[in-house]
């Protein structure tokens, strides 16, 4: 361990084999795990420092959904362990590790529209689970228009 002479609670701190953490006031901030992964416990206080990073700010699932396949397939994805594809430009991605609960946010896009479609992306249904997204052209119609549907999941977990 590392700490001040007049701060003994501030410092890094071996864990655990191969584990360290910063510590400030006594409460670990930071960990640096053995397979090189970063935990920050923290969720951000009611009102949140500028330019800090806390645990329920990071991204937390996202994925790429190819819609030239029927079924639609996951082409790429971090935390998703797979999709359902409910039929026409309606997708479900289901989370590897599911979320603390269904008050996060997700931002999504379909890619490539073709000549005269404008698609935008509604969120279906939102579960600790998975997140159901919903394409639809401009005169409000679900639809596959497009080469692929991506989305990011902030949120705890």
């Amino acid at each position: 361990s590392f700490t001040f002479m007049s701060d003994t609670d501030t410092g890094l701190f071996r864990n655990s084999a191969d584990v360290m953490s910063l510590v400030t006031a006594g409460v670990t901030r930071v960990t640096v795990q053995d397979n090189g992964g970063v935990t920050i416990p923290t969720a951000a206080p009611a009102t949140p420092n500028a330019n800090t990073l806390y645990a329920n700010s990071l991204v937390k699932a996202w994925g790429k959904a190819n819609l030239g396949t029927v079924p639609a397939t996951l082409d790429n994805d971090f935390n998703v362990s797979s999709i359902t594809d409910n039929g026409v430009g309606d997708i479900t991605f289901t989370f590897a590790t599911a979320m603390a609960n269904a008050t996060y946010t997700t931002a999504g896009m379909a890619q490539n529209g073709g000549a005269g479609i404008r698609p935008f992306v509604a969120v279906g249904s939102l579960a600790t689970t998975n997140v159901r997204l919903q394409i639809f052209n401009q005169d409000g119609n679900l639809t596959d228009g497009g080469d692929a549907l991506t989305m990011i999941v902030i949120g705890d977990q």
